[in-house]
């Protein structure tokens, strides 16, 4: 038994008491003596007892009466209690012994072992029953559980569904407005008078659009491998500060255009990471647009790089810190599920920002998904702020310092 069962002894008789505690020493309870039925109630109110020997004859308040009140109580109604009497032996004490709600009648002198095998059996209902309460209890905590689960997979699948079926506008939106920006450059190209600049700035917004175009349709492309499990991971050595320095420059467009300052720290420190060098500089891009995304005109972001000694594994921790305007605690965990957005009202800032909409919701869960390819994990957190401040986003990656496919 996980926790000792207690056995209780009623008896005016301190003998009495002493004799029937050394019997029952041979078993493995806990064993409590009361003098008097008061006593008794006492310590049923202050314990759970398996089961109670009861003297019949005592002053002030007889077995049987200590039995009724104890029976009147559905707390202890179902208590087994065995009666031992040095007097009464006849039938009918017997019988009113049971007619109280005795489970058992014994004259003294009584053969010890026939008591010891009675008790047994007892001990033995009273382990079974408890082991039935903790199953039960452990079965309305599983209901409980899996009831919560169910609600909150069913919520997730609805969120998902809704954004599903606006996917379709948002990606033609998407789609659409770099293909009408090319359009109309081609358009104005076929009437340009051939001016060397004019054709070169018409080409770059034709390339720009493009490359947007390009964006999307990776992305898509991405999440696509991403849901049917063949994101295959090519682990090669990568120094994290040559790939950041290239990010950095390559980035450099859009962080001038913005004014926002790129920072590099602790990166050279790093050792080399095993994992697939296009994943991993793909999983940092979408991170940093990201925060470039969301931060303000003249902003910061901090790229920090340390060793991380939270798994038993060796690994490297990236974060991406920003000025942006943060994410609320209750969006931590869906920022990453597919197609999630943050919500229009959230999205309008006057031009202080570097997006024009909320975009198909794909980069970051493209993050997640190579994270997840690498073994890794990834997590976001802002400060509280208040209304007049910018909170900023950090978002963490931590990645094995050896993945292999």
């Amino acid at each position: 038994m996980s926790e000792q069962s207690k056995i209780l002894i009623v008896d005016d008789k301190p003998e009495n008491l002493y004799s029937m505690q050394k019997l029952l020493q041979k078993l493995d309870v806990g064993i409590y003596t009361a003098q008097s039925g008061n006593d008794a109630l006492s310590m049923i109110l202050d314990h759970e007892f398996c089961m109670a020997i009861v003297d019949v004859q005592m002053p002030e308040m007889d077995g049987y009466e200590l039995v009724d009140i104890i029976r009147s109580d559905p707390s202890t109604a179902n208590l087994p209690i065995i009666f031992v009497s040095a007097i009464y032996s006849d039938e009918y004490h017997h019988r009113k012994g049971y007619d109280a709600g005795a489970v058992d009648f014994l004259s003294k002198p009584f053969v010890p072992e026939i008591l010891l095998s009675k008790i047994k059996v007892f001990l033995s209902l009273y382990e079974q029953r408890m082991q039935l309460a903790n199953w039960s209890r452990m079965l309305e905590q599983t209901v409980e559980q899996r009831t919560n689960e169910l609600a909150q997979a069913n919520a997730r699948l609805a969120r998902l569904d809704r954004a599903k079926s606006d996917f379709i506008q948002i990606a033609a939106h998407e789609l659409r407005t770099p293909l009408t920006v090319i359009k109309g450059y081609i358009n104005m190209l076929q009437g340009s008078s051939q001016d060397s600049a004019q054709v070169q700035n018409l080409l770059q917004g034709m390339n720009t659009g493009s490359e947007r175009m390009l964006e999307i349709i990776n992305s898509m492309l991405d999440i696509s491998r991403i849901d049917t499990q063949v994101l295959k991971v090519l682990p090669e050595r990568i120094s994290l500060a040559d790939l950041f320095a290239k990010l950095k420059t390559s980035l450099q467009g859009p962080l001038n255009e913005r004014q926002i300052t790129l920072g590099l720290e602790g990166l050279d420190e790093l050792p080399d990471l095993n994992a697939d060098p296009d994943l991993v500089y793909k999983l940092f891009y979408q991170l940093v647009v990201n925060a470039i995304k969301f931060t303000p005109d003249g902003g910061f972001i901090t790229v920090y790089g340390q060793a991380s000694v939270d798994w038993d594994t060796p690994q490297v921790e990236i974060q991406v810190i920003d000025s942006g305007i943060g994410v609320a605690p209750e969006n931590h965990e869906i920022i990453f599920e597919k197609f999630f957005q943050l919500s229009p009202a959230k999205l309008h800032t006057s031009g202080k920002y570097g997006f024009k909409s909320g975009g198909p919701g794909l980069g970051l869960a493209v993050a997640k998904g190579i994270v997840d390819a690498h073994g890794g994990r990834i997590w976001v957190e802002s400060p509280v702020n208040d209304a007049q401040s910018f909170p900023g986003s950090i978002f963490h990656v931590a990645l094995p310092l050896n993945c292999e496919e």
